[in-house]
């Protein structure tokens, strides 16, 4: 199954999902930020979308091509896409276990990702392959 969804992956990023606030009578809070639950709404959208009702049963393989806007204009990675690449794979598995497409994102025995730069069009391209077990 492939498919692609058009959402700025930098939203998708581990590192911009938790927020911390406190509750009204001050105790301390974790919460997911309004923008990592709506990419990851989005994209658990465009996979079932994608699917037709299909659902993964064992081990699978994913295929990542996430598509950042931005580049990085200092340090050793200067010139590159923005981003790290790692960032956004957990919420992107996530989101495949929430579209129903995968019954838990466990069943990922790997995962092939790349980074590149598109400033006009940030996206996120998929493919799950389904694999022998071990």
């Amino acid at each position: 199954m492939k498919f692609t969804t058009e959402i700025d992956p930098a939203h998708l990023r581990i590192n911009a999902a938790w927020r911390r606030g406190k509750t009204r009578d001050g105790k301390p809070i974790t919460y997911l930020s309004a923008k990592y639950s709506q990419a990851r709404a989005v994209l658990a959208t465009s996979a079932a979308d994608a699917s037709d009702g299909w659902r993964f049963v064992g081990p699978v393989s994913v295929s990542i091509a996430i598509y950042f806007r931005k580049i990085t204009r200092t340090g050793p990675a200067d010139g590159l896409p923005w981003g790290d690449v790692d960032g956004p794979i957990k919420g992107i598995l996530d989101a495949l276990q929430h579209s129903g497409v995968l019954a838990d994102d466990g069943q990922v025995l790997e995962v092939y990702a790349i980074k590149r730069r598109d400033k006009d069009r940030p996206r996120i391209e998929i493919e799950i392959i389904a694999s022998p077990p071990g």
